[in-house]
């Protein structure tokens, strides 16, 4: 089920009078006043007499600019705004940790890894604001996930921190007097034996105790994959405890990213870099999409091949894969939904079951 929230905008002008009715016997600023002052004794404001008019003002109204259209569904949380992503993702009631893994949550749930947009409007150039990521672009990479677990935590009143680790930026959120390590980018966190999540200084503490007891695979990336692939791709359930127990790693030790596992993870965490790093987000981002007389919403499940990287940047590799579109999809890809009020649209939808090479709608036959 979707629906449309509008705010309308009308073209209508203020009507000014001459005067200011503030009852009789009264200057502008409340002070009683005979009739036959030029000022107020009290005040000393200046007393203008104009006239009143009492005659009714007739305005010029008509359709004008829609602002802040949101196609919303039953079925995907609403983050158009900081404030709509609140009441989508924070309850009354929630302790520090779970509004910190919402946070987490949600960062997953709206971006994937990919090289990042850069709009070149921050340090470090990429699009870093959480909002924008989950409606503007949807992809990032470590320093975009970590500076929007960064924006969102202390948004909701949570500390939070960015640490630099081995060849990946990741975010930690305090909570329940510690530090805890929370990483949106390539998906994980890692709780400890009492349930805690731990921080990074105990993940470097885990990893740095297997590798002092295996030296030869300290910075060796081969041998750890080796080790990662053996038995079948199960030999890392047999490397620090706190990694093997870890149910974000599938059974073949790769992380839900898809870009990284096991074997990324003993390089990252291996203590040969840590130091705190801001990956500076900004907020204030909101959907406000606007339309004038005649003009239609199309939203669309594929992409024209256009990408903000274009003028020197890295295309983003989504860019290059296949994807499926389901009987569920509607309107083959593209979906011009009937609006409310003066425009007026009107569009079937029709069910497709299309695959698009690229992310990109392949042209008709």
């Amino acid at each position: 089920m979707t629906r449309f929230t509008t705010i309308w905008h009308m073209l209508a002008l203020t009507a000014l009078l001459a005067g200011a009715a503030l009852g009789a016997g009264h200057c502008p600023n409340g002070h009683p006043v005979e009739a036959a002052w030029t000022f107020c004794a009290t005040c000393g404001m200046r007393l203008v007499k104009a006239p009143v008019s009492t005659q009714p003002v007739t305005l010029a109204t008509g359709p004008g600019v829609v602002s802040h259209v949101k196609l919303v569904s039953d079925k995907v949380p609403d983050v158009s705004s900081l404030d709509a992503w609140k009441k989508s993702f924070i309850r009354d009631g929630m302790t520090d940790e779970e509004k910190a893994l919402a946070v987490w949550d949600s960062v997953v749930k709206f971006r994937h890894q990919d090289a990042p947009p850069r709009e070149w409007l921050q340090g470090d150039q990429c699009v870093h604001d959480p909002i924008k990521t989950f409606n503007v672009y949807g992809y990032g990479m470590c320093c975009c996930a970590a500076s929007n677990i960064e924006g969102l935590a202390r948004a909701v009143g949570l500390q939070a921190r960015g640490r630099s680790i081995n060849r990946h930026n990741v975010a930690e959120v305090f909570f329940d007097g510690g530090w805890h390590m929370l990483d949106a980018s390539l998906i994980n966190y890692f709780r400890k034996d009492d349930g805690k999540i731990a921080s990074v200084e105990e993940l470097i503490a885990a990893v740095k105790g297997w590798l002092a007891e295996h030296p030869d695979y300290r910075g060796n990336e081969a041998k750890l994959y080796d080790f990662m692939r053996a038995d079948g791709w199960t030999g890392w359930k047999k490397g620090p405890v706190l990694l093997a127990d870890n149910p974000f790693y599938g059974a073949d030790g790769w992380l839900p990213a898809k870009t990284h596992g096991w074997a990324s993870t003993m390089q990252e965490y291996d203590g040969s870099t840590l130091f705190e790093y801001e990956c500076p987000h900004s907020m204030g981002y909101q959907v406000n999409i606007q339309l004038r007389p005649g003009e239609r919403l199309v939203r669309n499940w594929f992409n024209k091949g256009l990408n903000v990287n274009m003028n020197g940047g890295e295309e983003p590799g989504c860019l290059n894969t296949t994807t499926a579109l389901t009987a569920n999809v509607l309107g083959e890809g593209l979906l011009t939904p009937p609006l409310p009020g003066p425009t007026g649209l009107q569009s079937p939808l029709r069910p497709s079951g299309q695959a698009f090479r690229g992310g990109r709608r392949p042209a008709p036959s």
